[in-house]
Formats: structure tokens, C-alpha cells, sequence
């Protein structure tokens, strides 16, 4: 989660954040709702959601790494967006932990074939997702400690900043953790059903988009302050 140090929140930012929020939950619980139409919904309901949930959760993190980047390209138009990072953050750690915990309700060989062997224990890709989410999952709580008054005036800027950016690595291995599993299909229009999109591409899509806004605007502010010394 990407926020300033004990910057202070108001309703209103909750407010919008929770309006996107609703967002981009409503628009992937349709978007699995539709690749799976025609299927008894008593039977795809609980898939539905438990995608769309963690599928938000990481949409919602990586926008809180955004608004920085955008604020600094356009400022006239994000500026004003800028402060709700905070609140995208532990709002999209919250559907994380939800996802978490749903996931250890039905991790079971039964639900989830593909995590496992014949023998019942995690295949090689099964380690590989599961390892890459826990570690995604204890870093996102320590961004969320560190977001604790209490915590962050304790910490220099520099600590508290490097802790805030390791949250890109862990957006990455949240990527990861489905991706081992999800990436052939991206690729595969079998797999596009209804001619929709996998939700795990569109989540993996924007993360893309973040980290490219956010290289764009470091080479442009290195470049400038290199023009600036020489000037």
C-alpha cells in the first residue's frame, strides 16, 4: 500500500474509495459471471466470488501505487485523487485477507486438483502459488503496520519509504501465485469464453499498466534532475 506518512484521512476519501472499490468488484464478479453463463449459478457462485474478491484485492493495491505516479504526470486532473491511496490500500488488503481466509476454508485437493498430486500433497506449481502468496500476503501486512501512527513516527524516512516500495514486490508475487497456474490460458481464445477475457489477465494487465506509469515517471523526474544539475 502506497501513502504518505501520517497523512491524515477524511470521510470523503473513504467515500470515493469505497465507490471504486464497489467498481471493480461489480465489474469482475459480471466479468466471471459472464464466462461461466449458462451454468447453474448454485454451482459457480462461490467460484465467482472467490475470484472477484482477490482479484479487487490486488486491483485496489496496485491502484494505491498508482495515484503518486499520476498525480506527478497530470497533476491538474489527479492531484485531487492522490491522498485516497491510503484508503485504496487497506481496502484492497482487506478483500486480500478475506480471500486468504476463504482459500484455507476449501484448500483441499477436492476443490483445487490442479494445486495437488495424486498423492494429496502440493505439486511443484502448487508450492510455487502457494509460497508466492504467503510471502505477498505477510509483506501487504507489514505495509499496513508500518501505515500505524504509532509505527511510522518511530521510523526514518528512508526505512519507511523502502517498506512502502517493497509492496511492488509483493504485488508481483501476488501475480505469481495465480499466474504459475493461469498463464497458458491468457494466450489460449479457447479459454477467452464468451469471448471474455480471465480475470487473472485484466488484474495482470493493470498491474503491468502500474508498473509502467511508474517507470515512465522515474526515467522523466531522473532525466530532469540530471538537466537540472548540469543547468
Amino acid at each position: 500500500m502506497n501513502f504518505e506518512k501520517n497523512i491524515g484521512t477524511t470521510n470523503n476519501d473513504w467515500h470515493r474509495a469505497l465507490r471504486v472499490t464497489a467498481a471493480v468488484l461489480i465489474f469482475f464478479v459480471l466479468q466471471h459471471y459472464f464466462r461461466r453463463f449458462g451454468q447453474p449459478i448454485e454451482k459457480i457462485y462461490f467460484n465467482i466470488l472467490f475470484a472477484s474478491i482477490a482479484l479487487t484485492g490486488l486491483t485496489m493495491i496496485a491502484a494505491s501505487y498508482l495515484m503518486g505516479p499520476l498525480a506527478r504526470l497530470w497533476p491538474v486532473k489527479w492531484i485531487k485523487y492522490r491522498d485516497i491511496r491510503k484508503q485504496f490500500g487497506l481496502i484492497g488488503l482487506a478483500f486480500v485477507a478475506f480471500h486468504v481466509f476463504l482459500a484455507l476454508t476449501v484448500l483441499a485437493p477436492a476443490y483445487y486438483p490442479k494445486i495437488f498430486s495424486e498423492g494429496g500433497k502440493l505439486s511443484e506449481l502448487g508450492q510455487i502459488s502457494m509460497l508466492t502468496g504467503v510471502l505477498g500476503f505477510v509483506i501487504f501486512i507489514i505495509l499496513a503496520i508500518t501505515s500505524l501512527p504509532s509505527v511510522a513516527t518511530n521510523m526514518t524516512e528512508r526505512g519507511w519509504l523502502f517498506v512502502q516500495r517493497s509492496g511492488l514486490i509483493a504485488i508481483i508475487l501476488s501475480v505469481l501465485h495465480f499466474a504459475v497456474f493461469k498463464w497458458r490460458g491468457w494466450f489460449d481464445w479457447n479459454n477467452w469464453n464468451n469471448n471474455i477475457p480471465p480475470g487473472t489477465f485484466v488484474a495482470t494487465v493493470f498491474v503491468a499498466l502500474v508498473f509502467l506509469i511508474r517507470a515512465i515517471v522515474y526515467v522523466s523526474e531522473r532525466k530532469k534532475r540530471k538537466a537540472d544539475n548540469m543547468g
